[in-house]
């Protein structure tokens, strides 16, 4: 399984298992690091960061995904942060939404 295929399935399972909104908050401190070095610092993750993301998302075994996001290019390894930000965005909305009463 590739790199977005790990991810995704990692956030389906947080999304299925979040139970208050410490659940999307967490994922919020996550998504806030990884956008901060996007947009601010204006680089892709160095390998020892993007273990420390998969981890963090609940991937354990994560030497073969390190290897091929070393076989990216710094654009394409941008271009796949994206969409993981993209990616949890999502899942923090979809938790919110499933663990906020509406009044």
């Amino acid at each position: 399984m590739g790199i977005l295929e790990e991810v995704q399935n990692a956030l389906m399972y947080y999304e299925k298992t979040a139970v208050s909104e410490k659940d999307a908050l967490y994922l919020h401190n996550i998504y806030s690091q990884l956008y901060y070095i996007l947009s601010i610092e204006n680089r892709p993750l160095n390998s020892e960061e993007f273990d420390s993301l998969l981890r963090a998302l609940g991937i354990n075994d994560t030497v073969l995904l390190v290897q091929e996001y070393q076989n990216l290019t710094d654009d394409q390894k941008k271009q796949l942060l994206m969409q993981i930000l993209q990616m949890i965005e999502n899942v923090m909305r979809n938790i919110h939404a499933t663990t906020s009463i509406n009044y």
